[in-house]
């Protein structure tokens, strides 16, 4: 019995730091200065095995029928291998233990995720607010933070100042309808939900993220939406949003534009500008996006099944998630996205289908689906932990996911998913 409380307490003791670990860079920095990297090597493989194999062994043959679309794709990335195989492995884990977490939280620890929604709260808000006064004091930090290497005096330098970067901004971007509808569920005030959205607009401002702004303004259009958001009206919004960009076409560059120059950031101006151009405007400007894009495509058209697997030369973009893995494994690698996906919207987003808010739910998927369409990262973390943290904080025990007792029963609920790996350090 002390045995079994000693590896609870442990092993709450380690989520808790992965879950600080992964929203506060200053944490980082100074694990990997006082404790070496090797120490948070050694918490994620002790967290796999504690949730894996110790906890319900028993459980282990559901946690497979889950898993497999994640480990089949993460076992085609060893043929893009470029560290040694030590050093792939705990890729392989770091990748997988959000996705196991997140599992483990709703199949039968629900209770559980209280405790650890004060702690993601904490850091989210903590890291927002040092990243507006570090990119105050260091202007462009968080854009730089996606360029240099982790051993670069700048990057330690406003890690020191816990500044976020890429993948922090567009974690906050990613979670903000989630804010918005904590407002509509009356789980927070007005008042708080608006200064929410003020405080993320001024980050994203200073970190000079175009994409998260244009998310920004569309996701704030939800505040002006009925509680009773069904994935009917999000639908029925998405093809309005269509046809109005369609009837207004001559419209769209005009605001782009302005958008740009009340920003007051040189970087989010021009890409605004040349957004506003179309086509022709992001080929002629600085953002190679579109050539990288069109690099990517045009690999997978060379080798639709399979894609650059089996060549010699692996041909891709590095700037779309989707597409750079469409062509590195081809269609092949796309079905395995599909299930990888489907799998994800099933297990943390399909129990909330009867909620008034499950419009709002379904939003947070499908952006997170654009973003890693139009750049890099599956951002596992949001889909598979953040988010059904902060929806179980939202509602409670009201959505608890029963608890299953035979593997025939999850195989009825559950069809495995897709996955793909971050970049921790990237471009926009």
């Amino acid at each position: 019995m002390n045995k079994r409380l000693g590896d609870f307490t442990l092993r709450n003791l380690m989520i808790v730091y992965v879950i600080v670990y992964t929203i506060m860079p200053i944490v980082q920095r100074l694990t990997s200065r006082f404790l070496t990297a090797y120490f948070y090597m050694a918490v994620v493989v002790a967290l796999v095995v504690l949730t894996l194999v110790l906890d319900r062994p028993e459980n282990l043959s559901l946690y497979g029928t889950f898993l497999l679309p994640f480990i089949i794709y993460e076992l085609l990335s060893a043929f893009n291998m470029s560290e040694d195989f030590l050093m792939w492995s705990y890729q392989v884990l770091l990748f997988l233990l959000p996705v196991i977490l997140g599992y483990y939280f709703t199949q039968d620890k629900t209770r559980l995720i209280d405790s650890y929604s004060k702690i993601v709260f904490f850091a989210l808000a903590i890291t927002t607010v040092t990243t507006i006064i570090g990119c105050i004091r260091f202007p462009n930090a968080a854009r730089e933070l996606a360029l240099v290497e982790s051993q670069d005096s700048n990057a330690i330098q406003y890690d020191m100042h816990n500044i976020g970067g890429y993948g922090f901004v567009y974690t906050i971007v990613l979670l903000y309808p989630a804010i918005i509808l904590s407002y509509k569920e009356r789980r927070i005030k007005l008042i708080t939900a608006l200064l929410f959205a003020v405080v993320i607009l001024l980050m994203i401002v200073f970190s000079e993220y175009t994409i998260a702004l244009l998310f920004f303004i569309i996701s704030s259009m939800l505040f002006f939406t009925k509680r009773n958001l069904s994935f009917r009206s999000i639908i029925i919004a998405s093809v309005i949003a269509i046809l109005f960009l369609l009837v207004f076409t001559n419209f769209i560059p005009d605001f782009l534009r302005w958008l740009g120059e009340i920003s007051g950031s040189k970087t989010m101006g021009s890409r605004l500008d040349a957004l506003a151009g179309g086509r022709e405007g992001l080929e002629n400007s600085e953002d190679t996006r579109v050539l990288l894009y069109q690099k990517s495509w045009n690999s997978f058209l060379q080798h639709p099944i399979f894609g650059s697997l089996f060549e010699k030369e692996k041909i891709n973009g590095a700037h779309s998630f989707i597409i750079d893995n469409l062509a590195l494994y081809g269609i092949f690698g796309g079905v395995i996205m599909f299930f990888m996906y489907r799998n994800i919207f099933k297990r943390f987003f399909l129990p909330y289908k009867d909620k008034p808010g499950y419009g709002y739910i379904v939003w947070i998927f499908i952006q997170t689906l654009i973003l890693s369409l139009v750049n890099t990262g599956m951002w596992l973390d949001v889909l598979c932990l953040f988010v059904p943290i902060w929806l179980h904080w939202i509602y409670g025990n009201e959505t608890e996911t029963e608890e299953v007792n035979d593997e025939a029963a999850v195989d009825s609920q559950l069809t495995p998913g897709a996955s793909g790996g971050e970049a921790i350090r990237t471009t926009e």
